[in-house]
C-alpha cells in the first residue's frame, strides 16, 4: 500500500460523506414538515417532531463533521489538496455557527457563505484523490474525477443560488430549504460514490 495515510483518511471521509447523507435526509424531512405546518394551523405535533428530527440530524451531523476533520487530516499527510480542503473546512465553521444562531436574511447570507465554503472543500478532496490516482496511475479514477468535480461543483452552485433567493424572498425560504436539500443529497451520493471508488484504489483493490 502506497498511501497507507491517504487510504485512512479516505475510508474516514466515506464514513462521513454516508453520515452526511443521513443528516441531509433528516433535514429534509424536516423541510418537509414546516411547508405542511406552514399551510395548517400551529400543531404541537409537528412542532415536537421538527424538534425531535433537528435534534438527531444536529447530533449526527457533528459526528460526520468530526470524521471528516480526522479523515483530511490523516489524508494530507499522503496528498497535497487535502491541507487546502482542511483550511477552508474550519474557516466554514463560523459562517455555520452564525447561520445557526440568526434568522432571516442574515441566516440566509451565511448558509450562502459555508455553502461555499463547502464547496471549496469538497473541490480539494476531489483534487486530493486525483493527485493520488495519477500517481497510481489509476487512468479511470481520474477520469471519473473530472465527472465529479463538474457536477459537484454544478449542484452546489445551484444550491448557494437558491440559498441566495430567501435574501430577497423571505417567504421562499421553506421551499427553497427543500429544494436545496434534494440537492445537496444528490450532490453527497455522487461524492460518496467517488469516495467508495478512492478508498479501493487506495486499497490496492481497483
Amino acid at each position: 500500500m502506497r498511501f497507507p495515510n491517504g487510504h485512512k483518511g479516505v475510508k474516514k471521509l466515506f464514513a462521513s460523506e454516508i453520515l452526511n447523507i443521513a443528516a441531509t435526509l433528516l433535514f429534509f424531512a424536516t423541510a418537509v414538515i414546516s411547508i405542511i405546518n406552514s399551510k395548517k394551523s400551529s400543531d404541537d405535533r409537528y412542532l415536537t417532531a421538527v424538534f425531535v428530527l433537528l435534534l438527531f440530524a444536529g447530533i449526527v451531523a457533528i459526528v460526520s463533521f468530526l470524521l471528516q476533520i480526522i479523515g483530511i487530516n490523516q489524508a494530507r499527510k499522503d496528498g497535497r489538496y487535502f491541507g487546502t480542503a482542511l483550511l477552508f473546512l474550519f474557516a466554514g465553521i463560523p459562517a455555520d455557527i452564525v447561520a445557526s444562531v440568526t434568522q432571516g436574511t442574515f441566516r440566509n447570507i451565511f448558509s450562502s457563505i459555508n455553502e461555499v465554503l463547502t464547496l471549496l472543500v469538497t473541490v480539494y478532496i476531489i483534487l486530493g484523490i486525483y493527485d493520488l490516482a495519477e500517481k497510481l496511475e489509476n487512468k479511470n479514477l481520474m477520469l471519473h474525477g473530472k465527472v465529479v468535480l463538474f457536477l459537484s461543483a454544478s449542484v452546489f452552485a445551484a444550491a448557494v443560488l437558491f440559498r441566495t433567493v430567501p435574501v430577497f424572498v423571505p417567504r421562499t425560504e421553506s421551499l427553497f430549504n427543500l429544494i436545496v436539500a434534494v440537492m445537496e443529497f444528490i450532490g453527497y451520493l455522487v461524492f460518496l460514490i467517488y469516495l467508495g471508488r478512492a478508498r479501493k484504489m487506495l486499497s490496492g483493490k481497483e
